[in-house]
């Protein structure tokens, strides 16, 4: 679904995920396109909202606010009494080694009433990519971790 992400989206996008597939989308800086993130939030099911793990990206999601961003998106769904997607925090850009301050930030961010993923995405070149569509496969990942925590938790199914 490469490059499907735009603010027709929703009209487009659902045609064509095959059926029994999961489709990821990045939607980019929600500040920069929020035009896109509303129209992608319009057909989620999963919201996974990506925060490096330092106290000024989650400042940044407290100013956008992502919370509010997030509301007015679910006003927009053509279904108005679809269930809302399930909303995760995940914390990525963690420094190889770091678990006290990382740690720290997600209490912070569980605190304000977000869920946060127990998994956290390390700091490295090979993921810093994938904005040039280099795939990366789960398996033997960092992110083969995070398929087994949505799985644990009923988010995607096995």
């Amino acid at each position: 679904m490469t490059r499907l992400a735009d603010t027709r989206f929703h009209e487009e996008a659902p045609d064509a995920l095959p059926e029994g597939h999961i489709g990821a989308v990045d939607c980019g800086h929600l500040e920069n396109h929020a035009g896109i993130g509303y129209s992608v939030l319009r057909v989620a099911d999963l919201v996974i909202v990506v925060c490096a793990a330092t106290n000024g990206d989650v400042e940044r999601l407290e100013e956008l606010p992502m919370d509010g961003f997030l509301d007015l998106a679910w006003d927009k769904k053509k279904d108005p009494n679809a269930p809302r997607a399930k909303e995760w925090v995940l914390l990525v850009r963690v420094q190889p080694g770091a678990r006290t301050a990382p740690e720290g930030i997600r209490k912070t961010l569980v605190d304000a009433g977000w869920n946060v993923f127990t998994t956290m995405i390390p700091a490295v070149q090979r993921y810093a990519n994938t904005g040039e569509g280099q795939p990366i496969d789960a398996p033997g990942s960092h992110f083969d971790e995070l398929v087994t925590e949505l799985e644990q938790r009923g988010l995607i199914s096995k």
